[in-house]
């Protein structure tokens, strides 16, 4: 199934993509391949109308990641570089549905809502086209004051997209002195895209009587630097604004001023160049940057200098302290951190009550409610974009209020993360652990532990009324005949005896007592206690709460695949293919109670085996197509490595130390890496052949082991080094091109499987220790 869908992922049809909806909306794309499946929509190299479609589907589903909006909005922009999209009624239905969250004009009450706007504005302009009605709600979005700055920002960078639809309102944002700096720059650029002899005249009458060093600078700048690109994509822009120039002297400090930095460099006769360019951009309102891109990251900042002017603005703590003070309140300030660090070290190794969620959530809204209406003003933002190919494929944001960046805020914000990390950290492996814990105990409960049957009977008292558990109280709303919950409505509906339901006749066949079904032998097989069969050994394993997590990872991905064609003078075209690919395997297995080691380190007691692997192949051919056979020359690298560890630590009471280090692998390949040249021949229909050139070039290979610390540790090292070498004065082609070459690092255990070294202290008069070593 994996490899399957790492190929649907690659396939980059629309055909593969169609396929790969039908997967997510039937669940089987898991939630966090979806993830990158979305990510791959921005590499479809021929989207179809019907793809569209498709995606546009899954709009509609329930709790939708973010990243399903980018991607959509992305293959949008493919299809539309391709396709003609006016007038497309597919299109259309799919950027209003993109375009929902923008009805009510971007006006939000709410970070979610907010953050919900930034993501439909970052899809459209991933599709990089618009239609009239899309454009008249960012003109809203953008021109109306009271919408919060991060939207009327993205807004115009989503105008930027299709620039002329809106370019007469991003003009009027430009020209509004009382804006900020920073919409006043995105509305410069959004024009910019849209480039007449009209913006040219507008902009030279602009700079003549501009005020505002932060929109002048930049302005000049990119003017400067949009005169003197080779980015042929910018040619246009050259033209029409290259006489734009103005006798005003705008400050052009890189540190305190807006500016565009750009590089570019053409080579005509090989139709081969380059450009990088970024933009640093200022608000009037913030000594540190707003905003700033380079390449394809981005990042913007909101109200970040608030927190820095708390201690180290013109009225910050540094500034109105003597160095003394400063360190003394400083030292008192790190032991009172000391001392919280301590207490809340001490809350996450014992137990607590659980508190509910939604009591949580109340608290919550009511403490942003007590804030008052400075609480927008006063949230700091910061958010990251990572885009590939111009288009937008990551976006995070990291805020909060300036209380919450204290030093004892981050405390409890990191001691939150660890209290949330120990409940699930019992066992190496995170998901067997959830399985093992909250499945096993539940499992307890329900079943009674004097059963003969570990499946056994229904404990009575999981429905007696009094019960307080959370079993209990879960099953009670399943089963109770007067239960509302949707859950409750289909059990009743399954279990019920005279169920006509599908789903009620198969519940009865699988767990009547005496049914001679597949389903119910298969169920008594994996449940009842004396089975001996793998599948119950196996489930007893996970679900028993003494057991050992077991994670077992394989993966396969194709990380390079291109291919270049060039026409001959004798009619069959030259190939280049690239190609690379790479498997992990991964078995981790362990036994980490961590929860159990910070309450009890002084016999603390934990196990963990590891056994990685991989291998990673790239290939490259140069092939003559001759439509019937392929033939040419093949070079394949390879690096392999497989390598194991078994550790055991035991400790008793703090005074002794019990640790074993088994190698579970007889032999060990540490690394090796080689290389090989071959002659290729495919026929149409048929598997190519392979075979390995031989060359007459001098070669030094060496190989040898090192084994005389085999009678002190069992182990022998060896190592093997060749490759083709003639000296400085060599002619011909160079490695490695010019024969195989190897490397390779490996270790063998001759007579050994485990170390065990064992220490102890003792506490007396006078003061004994020792350690004993030994293997076997």
């Amino acid at each position: 199934r994996k490899v399957f869908q790492d190929a649907l992922l690659k396939a980059g049809t629309g055909d593969s993509v169609e396929v790969g909806v039908e997967l997510i909306k039937s669940g089987e794309i898991k939630a966090d391949y979806d993830k990158l499946w979305f990510i791959s929509l921005s590499f479809v190299r021929q989207p179809t109308l019907a793809s569209l479609s498709a995606v546009t589907s899954l709009l509609d589903q329930p709790d939708i990641v973010y990243h399903a909006y980018l991607g959509v909005g992305a293959l949008a922009g493919r299809y539309c570089r391709s396709h003609s999209c006016e007038n497309n009624a597919v299109f259309n239905e799919l950027i209003n549905k993109l375009s929902r969250k923008l009805s009510s004009g971007c006006k939000v009450s709410s970070r979610d809502q907010e953050n919900e706007v930034l993501i439909a504005l970052k899809a459209l302009a991933n599709v990089q086209q618009l239609n009239d009605p899309i454009a008249d709600k960012l003109r809203q979005c953008f021109s109306d004051p009271s919408v919060p700055s991060r939207i009327r920002v993205a807004a115009l960078e989503t105008a930027r997209t299709d620039a002329c639809r809106t370019k007469k309102s991003a003009l009027t944002v430009l020209k509004n002195v009382h804006e900020d700096s920073e919409l006043r720059i995105k509305a410069y650029l959004a024009a910019v895209q849209c480039p007449c002899g009209s913006l040219a005249n507008a902009l030279k009458e602009l700079l003549e009587a501009e005020q505002v060093n932060q929109v002048g600078s930049f302005i000049v700048s990119h003017l400067r630097n949009l005169r003197a690109t080779s980015n042929p994509e910018k040619q246009q822009a050259k033209e029409q604004l290259k006489e734009v120039r103005t006798t005003k002297r705008f400050p052009e400090d890189f540190r305190k001023f807006s500016h565009n930095i750009e590089f570019s460099y053409l080579l005509d006769g090989l139709n081969v160049g380059t450009s990088t360019e970024s933009n640093v951009i200022f608000s009037q309102k913030s000594f540190l940057p707003r905003s700033a891109s380079l390449m394809e990251l981005g990042v913007r900042t909101e109200n970040l200098e608030r927190a820095l002017e708390k201690y180290f603005g013109p009225r910050g703590y540094f500034n109105v302290h003597e160095p003394k003070e400063v360190y003394e309140t400083a030292r008192g300030k790190l032991l009172s951190l000391t001392d919280k660090v301590k207490e809340r070290f001490q809350q996450s190794t014992r137990s607590k009550r659980s508190a509910k969620r939604s009591d949580i959530e109340l608290l919550a809204d009511k403490a942003h409610q007590s804030l008052g209406p400075d609480y927008v003003d006063n949230h700091i933002d910061l958010d990251l974009s990572v885009k590939l190919f111009g288009s937008e494929v990551g976006w995070k944001n990291l805020g909060g209020t300036v209380d919450e960046f204290t030093p004892e805020a981050l405390i409890d914000k990191f001691f939150n993360s660890v209290d949330g990390g120990l409940r699930k950290l019992k066992d190496v492996d995170l998901l067997m652990a959830d399985l093992g814990g909250q499945i096993g105990t539940l499992l307890k409960e329900i079943f009674i532990t004097n059963s003969k049957s570990q499946a056994g009977t229904l404990s009575i008292e999981i429905f007696m009324s009094n019960s307080k558990s959370q079993a209990s109280t879960l099953l009670k709303e399943l089963f109770m005949a007067n239960s509302k919950s949707q859950a409750g409505i289909l059990l009743i509906v399954l279990f019920i005896a005279n169920s006509k339901s599908q789903a009620g006749t198969l519940l009865i066949v699988l767990f009547m007592a005496n049914s001679k079904s597949q389903a119910s032998t298969l169920l008594n097989e994996l449940f009842m206690a004396s089975s001996k069969s793998k599948t119950s050994t196996l489930l007893k394993e996970f679900f028993m709460t003494e057991s050992k997590g077991t994670l077992d990872l394989r993966n396969h991905v194709t990380f390079l695949e291109t291919e270049l064609t060039y026409p001959t003078s004798l009619g069959f075209p030259l190939k280049l293919v690239t190609s690379g690919s790479a498997a992990l395997h991964l078995q981790l297995k362990g036994n980490v109670d961590l929860p159990a080691i910070i309450r009890d380190p002084k016999n603390a007691n934990y196990q963990v085996k590891v056994v990685p692997s991989a291998a990673v192949e790239v290939t490259g051919e140069f092939l003559v197509d001759a439509y019937a056979v392929e033939s040419g020359l093949k070079l394949t690298a390879n690096l392999h490595t497989a390598t194991g560890a078994d550790l055991t630590v035991k400790a008793s009471e703090g005074l002794g130390l019990d640790v074993k280090l088994g190698l579970p692998l007889k032999e060990q390949d540490i690394l090796t890496v080689s290389s090989q040249v071959l002659s290729t021949l495919r026929e149409q229909g048929q598997p190519g052949v392979d075979t390995p050139l031989k060359f007459n070039s001098k070669r030094n290979d060496y190989r040898g082991c090192f084994d005389q610390l085999s009678p002190l540790t069992g182990l022998t090292f060896c190592g093997e080094v060749g490759l083709p070498w003639e000296g400085l004065k060599q002619t011909g082609a160079f490695f490695p091109l010019n024969g195989p070459g190897i490397f390779s690092v490996s270790l063998e255990t001759d007579d050994v499987s485990v170390y065990h070294i064992r220490s102890n202290l003792v506490q007396s008069e006078s003061f004994t220790g020792g350690v004993d070593w030994s293997r076997a």
